[in-house]
């Protein structure tokens, strides 16, 4: 069974921190990253990996490992989940990695423009007040996901704050090898990496005309037919070079806006952990 919970942000980092974490000798994670078992409520059914308790377990059996953990990004921004955790696994301990706002909430957006699943510009769909639930693929950019004060409260409220872990992406972006032993520590694992690779996953690419972006998402043709006649190394080559590694800036007036938007949340975050707030947009 689950001894600790990756449960956010999206978009903060998890994908990386769930394959280093993997690599380590006493650490198992299922492969299967996004169970989303203790969300299936909130989220579109779609997303749902396991919707079921014996499913659910049954990803664990096949591991001696004393450490295994559940990486499922839905489990911070969804109020439930914290409590139905803890009555399956009270002594968890509880992983939350958090990033600019701004910054989160512009790469939830590129995220989506780029699968096809809002054509909305990102001045627009930022002054859209959107609920968690809606569904709506449009509006699905959801800011709210940048709000972090109320969920991490709740977490450190049912599992109390010496066993929720806080990382900030940036920090974890500079320094892995150091957060990753703080992580190891705050576990209770002795035992260091005895060796990692440090290739960063999920790494943001872009479609470099509208044609690439068609062959991009188009599983069709990335999954069934290229895939059958080229192989993997040929077509991650061919692939990079469908994309470039060049975000697209976001416009002053747009990180003003959300500086002003997300100001008060990161101040009663920053209280609440009692540090200053690690962003300089908001120092």
């Amino acid at each position: 069974m689950p001894d600790f919970f990756i449960v956010g942000g999206q978009r903060c980092g998890t994908t990386s921190l769930y394959y280093y974490l993997n690599q380590h000798p006493l650490i198992f994670l299922p492969s299967i990253k996004e169970l989303h078992y203790y969300s299936q409520n909130s989220i579109p059914s779609y997303l749902s990996q396991i919707t079921n308790k014996q499913d659910y377990l049954s990803l664990y059996n096949t591991s001696n490992s004393n450490f295994k953990g559940d990486a499922s990004t839905s489990y911070l921004m969804d109020m439930e989940c914290p409590e139905l955790i803890k009555n399956d696994y009270p002594n968890s301990k509880i992983i939350i990695c958090l990033r600019n706002p701004i910054e989160r909430s512009y790469s939830a957006y590129l995220a989506q423009f780029r699968s096809n699943r809002t054509n909305l510009d990102f001045d627009d769909i930022i002054k859209i007040d959107v609920n968690f639930s809606t569904g709506d693929e449009q509006k699905s950019l959801n800011l709210l996901t940048s709000n972090y004060f109320d969920p991490v409260s709740k977490y450190i409220e049912i599992f109390k704050r010496e066993n929720v872990k806080i990382i900030f992406t940036e920090e974890f972006g500079e320094s892995p090898l150091t957060i990753l032993s703080d992580i190891l520590l705050f576990l209770n694992i002795k035992q260091p990496f005895k060796e990692i690779d440090l290739q960063q996953k999920n790494k943001f690419k872009w479609p470099k005309n509208k044609l690439y972006k068609l062959i991009l998402n188009n599983s069709l043709i990335r999954h069934s037919i290229i895939s059958k006649i080229i192989p993997s190394f040929i077509r991650h080559f061919i692939f990079s070079k469908l994309t470039i590694k060049t975000k697209p800036k976001m416009k002053k007036e747009s990180r003003i806006y959300l500086k002003n938007k997300y100001s008060d949340d990161v101040k009663k975050l920053s209280n609440l952990l009692d540090i200053t707030s690690p962003w300089k947009d908001f120092n």
